[in-house]
């Protein structure tokens, strides 16, 4: 672990940490739905051109689809953070693995996270969606809450078997309630072995289970959300900290031709005008990829999640959050739904 006066950094251990922070405790049974859409899913995709950018809400042609999805949404967290928050798991039905790498703990973070990729056989697929199947995720829709606890977040596991979509939700995951008993107690131990295993890397995987090993994950697309400075204040603050102590540049410059002023589209509208919207009014979203994306990605490797980003109009905090297979939009979501195997 090392300090300074701007940033604290730890290395912890890869995707066993993101998904067995989902120890799954503290279960409390609210619903359960045949079928259905997703739940706690958070905001929803805006549509329109994104002028730096592809328009968004469209998935390409023969875009994968999701087989099992884990992701932490929600909870006591700042909303830079749930803007960048990828999957901690993700497979798709052409044997697509992207899970969580070794994460930098440190603030402010660094701009893109750490996400590995592999390449799963059909013999793959399928041990990780029988073993959805044997933790019950693949029967129907369900929700469990924890009364006890606040201000924690949900794990939500999307599964794709026999042509449906079934999500489960979970409340409070790593809270160890002393009370939970009986079927709730026997769903926390099954939604956590499903977990434990999909934490597994490739490489300690029986053979034949792996087409291709682990390796970093290599994104062609980009979503980017611009903050202005003055709705971010504590990014300015770490940039005059960061001149006081000769620690510059104070601000990156932003690549590309179209002020950031004019990227993408306003994040009001892609949110329908809540949540982020009321928090960041000045905020917009767009995602690059091709030529925009390599002329921004050099600039990210000295930048973190509260750099600032000098562009004509002023300066701008960007988050960043590279797009994984199948995702389309702004703010991203998965273009589709997921499908038998």
């Amino acid at each position: 672990m090392s300090e300074n006066a701007n940033v604290t950094t730890m290395s912890i251990s890869r995707r066993a940490v993101a998904i067995g922070a989902a120890a799954v405790a503290g279960l409390t049974l609210r619903s359960s739905r045949p079928g259905g859409a997703r739940a706690g899913a958070g905001a929803t995709p805006g549509a329109g051109a994104t002028p730096a950018g592809t328009p968004a809400g469209t998935p390409a042609a023969g875009a994968p689809s999701i087989v099992v999805r884990v992701e932490n949404i929600g909870g006591f967290v700042p909303p830079e953070v749930s803007l960048t928050t990828t999957p901690t798991y993700q497979l798709t039905d052409d044997g697509q693995e992207i899970s969580q790498g070794v994460q930098i703990l440190s603030y402010p973070p660094p701009a893109l996270p750490s996400l590995q990729a592999a390449t799963l056989t059909k013999q793959g697929i399928r041990v990780v969606v029988e073993a959805a199947r044997a933790a019950g995720l693949a029967d129907e829709d369900a929700e469990y809450i924890n009364p006890n606890v606040t201000d924690l977040p949900n794990v939500v596991i999307t599964v794709g078997v026999d042509g449906r979509t079934v999500t489960t939700t979970a409340y409070g995951l790593d809270f160890l309630d002393p009370t939970e008993t009986g079927e709730l107690a026997a769903a926390r131990d099954r939604i956590q072995g499903f977990l434990a295993q999909i934490a597994n890397p490739p490489s300690m995987r029986a053979n034949g289970q792996v087409e291709t090993p682990e390796t970093s994950y290599v994104f062609s697309e980009l979503q980017i959300v611009a903050i202005p400075e003055a709705e971010l204040p504590a990014a300015a603050q770490l940039a005059l900290e960061a001149e006081a102590a000769g620690a510059g540049p104070v601000a990156l410059t932003w690549p590309l031709e179209t002020p950031l002023s004019a990227f993408g589209i306003p994040l009001a509208e892609a949110t329908g005008g809540e949540g982020y919207a009321g928090i960041f009014p000045g905020g917009r979203v767009g995602t690059i990829s091709g030529a925009d994306l390599e002329a921004v990605l050099p600039q990210t490797e000295q930048a973190s999640q509260l750099s600032l980003w000098m562009s004509d109009d002023g300066n701008w905090v960007l988050l960043l959050r590279p797009l994984l297979p199948g995702e389309v939009g702004n703010l991203a979501r998965p273009a589709n739904d997921a499908q038998a195997v």
